[in-house]
């Protein structure tokens, strides 16, 4: 459908994991893993306490990208099963992913970027559009939920 799109997704991920030293397991990676913007200049989740309470539940986890070195970022996105994020530049380490599950927040600002690059990849995906709040946004929690077990 998106022609050699997913292709060209490959050709990094084969590159990058080339030229790495290591691509070992992060020993406390859960397989579950949400991407926070809580430093971001827009885009953060108002609510995302709340966010993380419920994904808990799931075995997930909060990450913030900048914390990590770019290898781990690497290694992070290679273990996980499901990602949920809101829309940012973290979601295109999904490409070193396999067999991925991606849940991407919006709030006022929509991209379909994302969707493109796990159609190709043959990712499963879903999106929320949550109420906006400036330029950050707030899930409904239970929508989140919703859709969560509707993507995993």
């Amino acid at each position: 459908r998106y022609g050699n799109v997913g292709a060209g997704y490959q050709w990094v991920k084969r590159r990058i994991l080339r030229n790495l030293d290591s691509v070992s397991d992060l020993s406390d990676s859960p397989t579950g893993i949400y991407i926070s913007r809580r430093h971001a200049d827009e885009r953060q989740v108002v609510n995302e306490s709340d966010v993380m309470n419920m994904l808990a539940d799931y075995g997930f986890k909060l990450y913030e990208l900048e914390e990590l070195s770019f290898s781990n970022q690497v290694r992070l996105f290679r273990q996980a099963d499901a990602v949920v994020a809101p829309h940012g530049a973290g979601l295109i380490n999904a490409i070193y992913g396999t067999n991925l599950s991606i849940l991407e927040l919006f709030g006022d600002y929509i991209n379909g970027c994302y969707y493109t690059m796990a159609e190709s990849l043959g990712f499963n995906y879903g999106c929320l559009t949550c109420e906006s709040i400036g330029s950050s946004m707030r899930v409904d929690v239970n929508r989140l939920e919703e859709l969560l077990n509707q993507v995993l």
